[in-house]
């Protein structure tokens, strides 16, 4: 998990430089300081302002009803996809009424027998 792109191993090593620089008396007070500050932070006009501007487009989609309209299209796309699939991966069974398409049966070549090629044979020359 990382805060601020920082993770747990970059944050160990942060907290064991400023136990060394500060001190554990120093630390204590310090990690008070900035607990106060964040504190100060969050609780200003700034960042109310920017939450409430983050939060802007959501509040604008459930006020015009589009997130309903928005999660029925996925749900819609999302089960189109699984029928596709499940059609596409489905074997092809042969022989089903109306799902074959007619084509024209080969023509069949007739037998002539030998005594009827030597006749045609005899005949042309």
């Amino acid at each position: 998990m990382e805060v601020f792109g920082v993770g747990p191993l970059e944050l160990l090593l942060i907290f064991l430089i400023a136990l060394i620089l500060l001190g554990p008396k120093d630390m204590v007070n310090a990690s008070k300081k900035l607990a106060n500050w964040i504190r100060n932070l969050r609780e200003s006009d700034l960042w109310k302002t920017t939450k409430e501007i983050s939060d802007m487009p959501k509040k604008i989609m459930k006020e015009t009803g589009l997130e309903d309209e928005l999660s029925k299209m996925r749900n819609l796309s999302t089960n189109t996809m699984h029928d596709v699939i499940n059609e596409v991966s489905q074997p092809q069974v042969e022989g089903k009424p109306g799902d074959e398409e007619k084509q024209p049966e080969p023509v069949k070549q007739k037998q002539v027998s030998k005594t009827a090629s030597k006749r045609k044979a005899k005949s042309k020359g």
